[in-house]
């Protein structure tokens, strides 16, 4: 399921699986990896059965991680085999110490005992088996640090059935952000357009201040040249004016009394 496998999905990428078991991981460090499931599904953490079915399931995905590590450990004829074959999502450090844990006295001491209590007729391959998923804490309905207790069906239902409801809420969460998702690509493609239209407006802007520009300019030209040429005309007639003016006075100087015309 969606829970289920995110859960998976953070310890892998976020919890240091050296630790033996999910019991031996320290309490800040578990309630780094609870924040991370807050963020992705709404869990109601005031409610008990929230908060159990959540540890719950942290505490057997991580022993199952561990469970399913020590099987690709023991494909390898050694721990140095091992140690130059590591899956590569496990951190580097981590399977240095994994592979340091199983390939010890002490661990394999602990499966020795384990083994020695059976009857000799039941030391069969899946015994040994049992056994090994108990040494590892993998072995469902135990709760490693309080005793072998088996936790009680109603307990398991329940839980399925929070386990169910976070499902079911974080698909209705998906569809939300989908639909968000969806949202926000329309009112982006519409806020491109809109910048695309006012980048135009500004265009069109520009061109039509450098024309008003360029007219205000040729305007002033053309007064600056009428009010040349009136100058002009100013100065042909003050000119004509006193040459005509000197004419008349010549020829009163000369004493001719005869009326002349001038055109």
């Amino acid at each position: 399921m969606l829970y289920t496998t995110r859960v998976a999905w953070i310890l892998k990428h976020h919890s240091d699986l050296s630790h033996a078991t999910w019991h031996d991981v320290p309490t800040n460090e578990k309630d780094e990896l609870v924040a991370r499931v807050q963020v992705d599904f709404i869990l109601d953490w005031t409610k008990k059965n929230h908060r159990l079915t959540v540890m719950k399931t942290f505490r057997k995905r991580f022993n199952a991680i561990r469970y399913e590590l020590h099987k690709i450990y023991k494909t390898f004829e050694n721990a140095e085999e091992a140690l130059a074959n590591r899956p590569s999502w496990v951190n580097p450090n981590v399977w240095v110490k994994l592979c340091g844990r199983w390939s010890s006295e002490e661990f394999k001491n602990e499966m020795a005992r384990k083994l020695a209590k059976l009857e000799p007729k039941k030391h069969t391959k899946e015994a040994a088996t049992t056994i090994f998923e108990e040494v590892l804490s993998h072995r469902s309905g135990y709760v490693r640090g309080l005793g072998e207790m088996v936790i009680p069906d109603s307990s398991r239902g329940c839980n399925d059935e929070v386990i169910t409801e976070l499902t079911t809420v974080a698909a209705r969460h998906q569809e939300d952000v989908a639909r968000h998702e969806k949202d926000a690509q329309y009112y982006k493609s519409q806020l491109d357009e809109l910048r695309g239209d006012v980048k135009v407006l500004l265009e069109r802007q520009r061109e039509y201040d450098k024309l008003m520009t360029t007219l205000m300019s040729e305007s002033s030209l053309k007064e600056s040249l009428i009010e040349r040429l009136k100058e002009l005309h100013n100065l042909l007639l003050r000119t004509t004016r006193a040459h005509f003016l000197n004419i008349l006075a010549s020829k009163s100087d000369q004493g001719d009394d005869k009326p002349s015309t001038i055109f």
